[in-house]
């Protein structure tokens, strides 16, 4: 034993790099006393490597040198850490190995939302087919639907038309009911239900898509996606995939009200869903065919320009395409268009080369596009969000006319003429000669 604790004190005493890709193999690590010290005052933290002064529980960083503090040596261990070792190693091996013979492309799927019938936009997933093969494949073939119909429920195997049944806020949605749309249903490619593949991947982060199941071995069609981490969930559910783009579409998914059972209140549904090709554009830029091609959601970019002025153009382009469908009186389509550009504004207040002139314009640009949405929600009715809107166009100090017309109508609306005259007097103190 001495000899061998000798041989990993020798191999350890060189701080390694070891990148953090694969978390659950640094989750054996943490189960005991660690007798590692990290440098730059780094630590462990359940699953993840930490930094005290960011976030502590939080932080993911792509790689750590390890190395071993003598002092803190504990004899009992001796295995536990050589286990551990050897771990990482093989961990390391497979690493270069994937590396020299090519990384397996994995599966690209996509599930086009609709809420309350309006298209709310696209989910990609990533499939983990090199872990869990035969629960990838399951998923891939009930999004393109090429296996016909189930035997056993009668319905097409086919995800297209299905809704979403379950939301919890601040845990997951969860769909795939192909059969009965309630989760009491469904139906896999492979039966009417197929055996837990494994339990290797797990639900450390939002975004993970896992099978649903109402025990042991009962995988169907139905699956869940994470909206936060759900370490409980740890090896009774299958994890197959995760989302890499689409979690704005998600969390709009996560904020419709439910009802009793946890069933929203409006339809959420997969309006059409399939496999992207190897390769191929996903379809998230240009999504709505009307020539924006930003993303609806910042965080879709396949790039993220560094440069304030990329996304100034991007807020302006935004507001551009909703004034156009404004003036179509699509006023569904030109909020949506407003939102957007307010997404895009505040990414431009974290930029570092941000001046005062900036400052200036983006919150002028702010001002304006809520008094634009206000316009849209009088349109549709929604008085409520309506003055909220235009309470946002003058928060920031700004002398708005327009916002506070707006804000008048909206109050007429609702039948509070003492509060609409005061709105319209204001307006008019700001621009006696306006005529609106």
């Amino acid at each position: 034993m001495e000899s061998k604790r000798s041989e990993i004190l020798k191999r350890l005493e060189e701080p390694r790099t070891i990148e953090v890709a694969e978390v659950r193999v640094f989750r054996v690590l943490v189960d005991v006393p660690w007798p590692f010290q990290a440098e730059e005052r780094m630590f462990w933290s359940g699953s993840h490597v930490c930094h005290r002064q960011k976030s502590p529980g939080m932080k993911m960083f792509g790689s750590l040198n390890l190395s071993l503090d003598p002092e803190t040596w504990v004899p009992s261990l001796d295995q536990t850490i050589e286990n551990c070792y050897l771990l990482v190693l093989r961990w390391q091996r497979r690493r270069r190995r994937k590396k020299e013979e090519g990384e397996m492309v994995k599966p690209r799927c996509f599930i086009d939302i609709s809420i309350g019938g309006e298209l709310e936009g696209r989910i990609v997933i990533e499939l983990y087919s090199d872990v869990v093969p035969k629960t990838a494949e399951n998923f891939r073939a009930l999004c393109t639907g090429e296996k016909g119909i189930g035997p056993n429920t009668s319905v097409p195997l086919h995800y297209k038309g299905v809704c979403f049944h379950r939301i919890i806020k601040g845990f997951m949605i969860q769909g795939g009911d192909i059969s009965a749309g309630n989760g009491t249903g469904g139906e896999s490619i492979y039966g009417l239900k197929f055996e837990d593949e494994n339990f290797e991947l797990k639900h450390e982060r939002k975004g993970m898509l896992s099978m649903a199941n109402s025990g042991p071995n009962t995988n169907g069609s139905q699956f869940f996606i994470t909206t936060t981490r759900t370490s409980h969930l740890d090896g009774k559910h299958v994890v197959f995939g995760k989302v890499i783009k689409g979690m704005g579409v998600i969390r709009s998914i996560e904020h419709v009200i439910t009802r009793d059972g946890d069933c929203p209140t409006l339809d959420v549904l997969a309006a059409d869903c399939g496999e992207i090709p190897e390769g191929a554009d996903d379809g998230i830029s240009n999504f709505y065919k009307d020539g924006d091609t930003y993303p609806d959601w910042p965080a879709d970019l396949d790039e993220k320009p560094k440069e304030i002025s990329w996304w100034m153009n991007a807020v302006d382009s935004a507001k551009t395409f909703g004034n156009e469908h404004y003036k179509k009186q699509d006023y569904k389509m030109a909020l949506r268009k407003y939102r957007k550009a307010l997404r895009y504004l505040d990414v431009c207040w974290e930029k570092e080369d941000i001046d005062e002139e900036n400052s200036s314009y983006l919150r002028k640009k702010k001002s304006q596009i809520f008094t634009n949405s206000s316009a849209c929600k009088l349109k549709l009715g929604d008085l409520k969000g309506a003055l909220l809107d235009t309470d946002f166009a003058m928060r920031d100090g700004e002398d708005n006319v327009k916002a506070l017309y707006r804000q008048g109508q909206a109050y007429m609306a609702l039948n509070d003429i003492d509060a609409a005259v005061e709105s319209f007097k204001k307006a008019m103190e700001l621009e006696p000669n306006d005529g609106q």
